[in-house]
């Protein structure tokens, strides 16, 4: 790859397997892959009942925004009748629980409260306000019937005892170690991933594995990129001690290179260096895990939406998100202005220009490098 940065558009089969959306986690462990199976047949199970005096209903009509109403409002009555919150909070419980025990305890209450949370009068009501419609009326006395024979003779308890059954298969040790790879320990309080991601998009930031819970969450209730910026100067030793300390355990030589640009870092003058060299580091770790065109992939893959992103991929969405401005294109004689913030090109090709290096993007790409690092040295295009 030349340091004019020309990048073939991305092939067909570019991409390695484990890049593969398709990739289910769990997959290295039978257990865990037959209970997230299991899991997946309730999933389906529940979304397979069969309304089938809507579909006649459906078909009298010729009003078509009737019908999309009509769908909004069930499909809204569906979601308000599942208590999230309540699940959530049982599922939080399960995630930080320290032993297999105390899984045991919890999973028969997780199988009944979700069995429990499904509030069928609520869709038998929702049903009966959109019935009360005149161009209805022929299918409400069936409707009626069928959703209360639905509701009659649902059996909580033995999907209590089917949900109780499918957890106790679940391997609970490596469901925990997967939950604490694919979920940075630094964000495992934070509530608002799509904010952060904001950020780490908007602004360039890393805040995936680095820094530390607190300062991420000091970042967060700031009001400005400015308020921002002046916290990574203040807690800018706090941070290095957060990159040391997420790469302590990694002997990778993409590890050992961080380290070199952290203690560059931590010396008065030594910024620049620091900078250069976390920024061949970011480039390395890109083009060995992406391939070629590694610095485009990256800027589609980091501006992807992650709301229905499994977890595992979310996280890998949050941390390339700091490159769609890391890779900003800018080249010498160019009429752009340079990046004001990190740039991996500006840092390449901008050498004495006023502030391409600066102590905060030094940090930035120091914390970026690190970030990049401990997501993915141990990926299998890792050398």
């Amino acid at each position: 790859m030349d340091d004019e940065d020309e990048e073939r558009e991305p092939q067909p089969g570019d991409e390695d397997e484990h890049n593969s959306p398709d990739e289910e986690p769990g997959a290295d462990n039978p257990t865990l892959s037959l209970a997230f199976d299991a899991f997946r047949q309730q999933q389906r199970l529940l979304a397979s009942f069969d309304f089938s005096v809507l579909a006649v209903a459906q078909q009298a009509l010729t009003d078509w925004s009737a019908i999309r109403a009509m769908q909004e409002s069930i499909a809204k009555s569906v979601a308000q009748s599942i208590n999230f919150p309540a699940l959530q909070e049982i599922v939080r419980s399960m995630q930080v629980s320290q032993s297999l025990v105390e899984a045991a305890q919890l999973h028969h209450k997780w199988a009944e409260d979700f069995a429990k949370s499904i509030d069928l009068s609520s869709i038998v009501r929702a049903n009966e306000r959109i019935l009360s419609s005149t161009a209805l009326w022929e299918a409400r006395q069936q409707q009626q019937e069928l959703l209360a024979s639905i509701s009659k003779h649902f059996d909580h308890s033995a999907l209590t005892s089917q949900l109780s059954s499918l957890v106790e298969r679940i391997d609970w040790a490596a469901l925990r170690e997967s939950i604490g790879r694919w979920l940075p320990e630094n964000l495992r309080g934070s509530e608002d991933l799509e904010s952060i991601g904001k950020i780490c998009l908007d602004e360039g930031l890393p805040l995936t594995w680095v820094p530390r819970g607190e300062i991420v969450h000091e970042l967060m209730e700031a009001k400005t990129a400015e308020d921002r910026q002046r916290i990574l100067e203040e807690r800018s030793v706090d941070i290095l001690d957060d990159c040391r300390d997420v790469l302590s355990d990694i002997s990778h030589d993409w590890a050992n290179q961080c380290r070199s640009a952290i203690s560059a870092l931590r010396q008065p003058d030594l910024h620049g260096p620091a900078q250069s060299h976390a920024a061949g580091i970011i480039d390395s770790i890109v083009l060995t895990v992406l391939g070629d065109g590694g610095r485009k992939i990256a800027k589609q893959k980091a501006s992807e939406p992650f709301d229905d992103l499994p977890l595992y991929l979310a996280v890998e969405s949050l941390v390339l998100r700091p490159l769609l401005l890391g890779f900003a294109q800018w080249r010498p004689g160019s009429a752009d202005p340079i990046p004001s913030s990190f740039a991996r090109h500006a840092t390449a090709h901008a050498v004495g220009q006023e502030g391409v290096f600066t102590r905060i993007n030094a940090l930035v790409a120091v914390m970026l490098a690190t970030s990049l690092t401990v997501q993915f040295w141990n990926d299998p295009a890792a050398p």
